[in-house]
């Protein structure tokens, strides 16, 4: 934060005096910093996770539950947004679920290379668990990386709509999320279409 702030009380200060040269450099810094502070920022969240993990179950409706992650995750409305239209309820830790799915809903938004972004949130429900989907309209991910999207630090290279590189802790605090309330993650992906995130919860 320090840095930042320097940093543009130098930019600022000194508008008139810089040369091109030394716009350019206060730019990189300014970006790094920028960078250095997402990354530590994803690594607190990473690991204060195992707080919410001890909360308790609570009964919420599915509509609401999807409603407070898209109110949270998604500040403009030009995204297209469904989900499920289902009157059910879940037995869920509500901190976790709404954590995973925001998780799943910006990085959708973020790395979305078309006009319009959508996502469409699905429930289905067996005898054991409660599996969610996410489905994005994105970049894909290509085949030889599906594999390792999960890993603490893995990046895929790409760069968000706005000219930022990932942290590769998001998709790692997601699985580390959902295997702790007994489920798994998966994705299936086709590079220039889209893909999505299959997520299960214990009952």
């Amino acid at each position: 934060a320090n840095i930042i702030s320097l940093t543009e009380l130098l930019e600022n200060e000194n508008a008139d005096k810089l040369n091109e040269d030394s716009k350019t450099y206060l730019k990189y810094l300014k970006s790094s910093s920028f960078a250095l502070k997402d990354y530590i920022d994803g690594l607190l969240i990473y690991y204060k996770n195992d707080d919410l993990l001890k909360l308790k179950k609570e009964t919420i409706a599915f509509e609401t539950l999807v409603l407070e992650a898209k109110k949270i995750a998604i500040a403009k409305n030009n995204i297209i947004f469904n989900y499920t239209q289902t009157p059910i309820s879940v037995f869920v830790n509500k901190y976790v679920i709404l954590q995973i799915l925001i998780n799943l809903i910006t990085n959708a938004i973020k790395y979305c290379d078309k006009d319009l972004a959508e996502i469409t949130i699905d429930l289905k429900i067996n005898q054991s668990h409660y599996n969610f989907s996410v489905k994005d309209n994105g970049k894909g991910i290509p085949k030889p990386k599906i594999n390792s999207v999960f890993d603490l630090f893995t990046t895929l290279d790409n760069k968000d709509k706005d000219g930022n590189q990932g942290t590769g802790i998001g998709l790692a605090t997601v699985k580390k999320l959902v295997e702790h309330q007994g489920g798994k993650v998966s994705v299936t992906s086709q590079e220039g279409l889209g893909s999505t995130f299959n997520f299960s919860i214990e009952k």
